[in-house]
């Protein structure tokens, strides 16, 4: 039979120790953190003011098409902080805004 050679014990401290991180670097990681956040938050507010919900009416027909819905559902999730689970949710609150519109678009139209 062979031997199994043993892994040599070594003595003081060890290679695979983990480094504290200093204070410089956890507070550039705070600060990194927090501008994170605050770069989200903007983005969040840009996309809220942008969604495309005056042009998604812009159809001529009476149905709303799938892509249409999908892009609203999309701005709806990602307004809401991109949450996980709810995507029967947006996508049901984007057929009925669009659906909404596409009646006060009706409305305007008949009144001219």
């Amino acid at each position: 039979m062979s031997k199994v050679s043993q892994p040599k014990k070594t003595t003081g401290s060890t290679a695979s120790a983990k480094k504290e991180p200093s204070k410089k670097e956890e507070l550039a990681v705070s600060m990194t953190i927090v501008e994170a956040e605050e770069k989200t938050k903007a983005s969040k507010k840009a996309v809220a003011e942008t969604a495309p919900v005056e042009t998604a009416v812009a159809q001529s027909d009476s149905t709303i098409s799938f892509d249409l819905i999908q892009e609203q559902a999309y701005f709806l999730w990602e307004k809401d902080g991109y949450p996980h689970g709810l995507d029967e949710v947006h996508w049901l609150q984007a057929e009925s805004l669009l659906k909404q519109q596409q009646t006060e678009k009706g409305k305007v139209a008949t009144k001219k």
